[in-house]
């Protein structure tokens, strides 16, 4: 426990613990001395934001060592009353810094909260069993002057209610303008006066209560317009299952018990939960939905219920609407599916199952009347249907645009005075409005924070009309998830205009307007996973009103004119319109294919780089290599007379061979690559060309413009010209290096020829010098 004691005076008190802290005193000294002192005090230079270290002394207890303290109140700059859960009341008097701490009273049971009445000078103290007590100050700081014995006190005891045991106790009680507030463990606000009674002061017997859930609440529903003046405004209920009905002032009109299968989820413990209600408009009925995606109906009394399994998991969201004499119910959870019901008084009849989600249903609504049903889904998708009959009394809901989003939607709303406007917020923090007939999306913007700039995601998404000054502007409300605010946003322009926290998180919120009329006053209802539901008064200063007006009469809006918001124009005809052009196809030459899915588009694999870098062998004549070698070496030998080589010339030469050997090899493969793609290239050509062929021969020339047909005539024509002068050159240097090569192949022959005639004539002359030396 914490509590101020003055302005500088921090008291903190616990278990066999009570301490006092202030910020440290500087002595007065020299003034360089003085700076250095305060300069450690606070931890820096002056006015330097680093916080001051407050020092602490412990309190002497005395006879109060093994008490707890358990809650305190100052009643002046230096004394304070100490309370403790054996019912004593003590004094801390810091007046001359000794800290004293005295037993000055004690009362019959615990005390757990104490706060100090300074219109009546009383202290008031409560605990446990619902009791409550209060005791003058004059009487306790007499007690310490007189140095008497501690009395008890003789103010009888208020418990808050007549059984004792069903009391629950209070933890917490202040005064506000001679009113008492307590706050009791069953989280339970009650406001009581104070009379006085034989010359005590006690608290009255009636009062007015507050009541709330004993667990997170989960939602809230509106039921206006009331039937009756006494019905209540509207419902919110938590998980366990406890609907409460409210009036706008506060006041708690009923509570009822929806019954839930309480079995456990899974292993973990995770048990059943009430996770939706929604009130019909016609009668006193609730349709409600669980974690375990049951669907029943209740009545407001809580008297008779029936319930169904609709779903395989929990339920989502619920929406009813009335189409002529049926009475729809739709429901959506995490399996994936909707359900389509019409009830029959406490019964629910399945009519449709829709199963197009490829996600879990996050949530559902009825547009213009049950014509339309809209569903957003986690597989960023929004799906519209539309109310279809089949000449009988059956009817269906038959989906006729999808929408496809960015990011998974986190909630929607339809827009006043816009039945083909929706509004969607996603996860990638946008706010996109939508076109229902077409599924344009013409508008988005992102919920942004004037001061930091910083974005945030949106949930809890509601959008109203309000008119003020005679300005009628639309208001975005929604709840942001990185502060836990309320945030209120121009419908038009994205502007923020309000922001304000209330709960830890806020779990639902609604918006409340008891008249049509747009003077009168309009509230908001939210309720958050602390147990807490809190009613706001929705009101914004004029000057942003007419702010938000001047913005939207712009007459040229760069966000509503922008052309990247614009889809292009497509023509996708349908299959009935496809089958009416069968008949003129099958009376031409083409087989029809059947239509098949897109595939990957194929890879053409692509040749090694290394094969096509190997050069052709061409065998060159002895001859030739001869010549070829000659030549290097008479072009070597006059290198070496006129230029010495060095010892590193050898190296050198080395280098400069293997780069000549790869820039040969990089001009050869870029030529074998580019020749490939030419191949490639007249492949893709030829088959274009039978196409067209086919298509001239199906009577489809004639429409032809004859600027088209010349133009394509003339390009043939350039096309062949190009392609004849390639095939001429490419046969001259063929028929050129023909004629090298023979020219090559017969002076070898001519090479050969004399040699063997030279041996043959040394041969001869062998012989016959060798007939001659026998003959002698």
């Amino acid at each position: 426990m914490i509590a101020w004691m003055g302005d500088d005076t921090l008291i903190t008190l616990g278990l066999r613990h009570v301490k006092v802290w202030r910020p440290e005193q500087v002595k007065a000294a020299s003034p360089s001395k003085t700076r250095l002192e305060s300069e450690s005090v606070l931890g820096g230079p002056l006015g330097s934001p680093t916080p001051r270290t407050l020092w602490g002394r412990n309190c002497l207890l005395g006879p109060l060592i093994d008490a707890t303290f358990t809650s305190a109140v100052a009643i002046s700059n230096c004394k304070a009353i100490l309370c403790t859960s054996n019912g004593d009341l003590c004094l801390l008097d810091d007046s001359d810094r000794m800290q004293r701490l005295e037993k000055v009273s004690q009362v019959d049971f615990s005390i757990l909260c104490v706060t100090f009445d300074r219109d009546r000078d009383l202290i008031w103290v409560a605990g446990e069993a619902g009791n409550t007590r209060s005791i003058t100050t004059e009487s306790l700081v007499t007690a310490v002057r007189s140095n008497v014995s501690p009395i008890p006190s003789s103010t009888p005891r208020s418990p808050l209610g007549s059984n004792q045991r069903e009391i629950s106790n209070i933890i917490a009680i202040g005064s506000v303008q001679g009113r008492i507030i307590t706050l009791d463990s069953g989280r339970i606000f009650k406001i009581r006066t104070v009379e006085n009674f034989n010359g005590a002061d006690s608290l009255a017997s009636n009062s007015k209560d507050l009541p709330a859930h004993e667990s997170p609440v989960l939602g809230v529903c509106s039921l206006l317009p009331k039937n009756r003046q006494d019905d209540p405004d509207f419902l919110s209920f938590s998980a366990k299952g406890t609907v409460l009905f409210w009036l706008l002032n506060g006041t708690c009109t009923g509570r009822i018990e929806i019954p839930l299968h309480h079995v456990a989820c899974n292993e973990e413990g995770d048990f059943n939960e009430l996770k939706s209600v929604v009130a019909s408009d016609s009668d006193n009925h609730l349709v409600h939905g669980d974690k375990l995606g049951a669907l029943g109906i209740s009545d407001r009394s809580g008297h008779r219920s029936s319930a169904i399994q609709a779903h395989n998991g929990e339920i989502n969201s619920i929406a009813i609407s009335k189409w002529e004499s049926f009475c729809l119910v739709a429901s959506c959870g995490r399996d994936r599916t909707l359900q389509l019901f019409r009830r029959d008084g406490y019964e629910l009849n399945l009519m449709q199952t829709l199963d197009d989600h490829a996600g879990a249903v996050v949530d559902i609504m009825f547009l213009d009347g049950a014509a339309s049903l809209m569903s957003i889904s986690s597989d960023r998708t929004i799906i519209v249907r539309k109310l279809a009959f089949d000449g009988g009394h059956s009817l269906a809901f038959i989906p006729i645009r999808v929408i496809t989003l960015k990011a998974s939607p986190v909630s929607f709303a339809a827009v006043p005075l816009e039945p083909n406007a929706v509004v969607v917020t996603t996860m990638d923090k946008q706010i996109q409005k939508y076109e229902i007939s077409t599924g344009r999306l013409y508008h988005t913007f992102k919920a942004s924070d004037p001061t930091s700039n910083e974005t945030v995601i949106m949930s809890l998404l509601q959008i109203h009309r309000v008119r003020k000054r005679g300005d009628e502007v639309l208001l975005l409300i929604g709840v942001s998830s990185p502060d836990r605010a309320i945030r209120v946003h121009d419908y038009d322009n994205g502007s923020m205009l309000s922001r304000e926290h209330g709960q830890i998180a806020v779990s639902a919120i609604k918006i409340l307007q008891q008249d049509s009329a747009y003077e009168s006053p309009i509230n908001l209802i939210s309720c958050g996973f602390d147990g807490t539901v809190m009613i706001w008064d929705l009101s914004l200063p004029s000057h942003q009103f007419n702010t938000t007006q001047q913005t939207q009469d712009l007459p040229d809006s760069p966000i509503k004119q922008n052309p990247a918001f614009t889809q292009p124009l497509r023509k996708v005809l349908s299959k009935a319109e496809v089958s009416s052009f069968h008949t003129t196809i099958e009376n031409g030459v083409d087989t029809i294919t059947p239509i098949r899915s897109s595939s990957p588009s194929r890879i053409r694999q692509k040749t090694s780089r290394y094969s096509l870098a190997i050069p052709p062998k061409i065998n060159a004549s002895p001859l030739a290599r001869k010549s070829n070698a000659s030549a290097i070496a008479s072009s070597t030998h006059a290198l070496s007379q006129n230029h010495p080589l060095s010892p590193g010339s050898h190296e050198n030469n080395k280098t400069f061979q293997l780069k000549q050997l790869s820039l040969d090899h990089r001009h050869r493969s870029k030529s074998a690559a580019n020749l490939n793609d030419l191949n490639d290239s007249v492949e893709q050509i030829c088959r274009s060309l039978r196409t067209f062929r086919k298509r001239i021969d199906s009577a489809a020339a004639g429409k032809l413009m004859p600027s088209t047909a010349q133009e394509l005539e003339r390009e043939l024509d350039l096309t062949t010209h190009t392609l004849n002068e390639n095939i001429r050159k490419d046969r001259g240097g063929k028929e050129a290096m023909a004629g090298d090569l023979l020219d090559t192949y017969l002076s070898k022959m001519n090479d050969e020829n004399i040699t063997l005639k030279t041996e043959s004539d040394r041969m001869t002359k062998t012989e016959k010098s060798e007939r001659i030396e026998g003959g002698g």
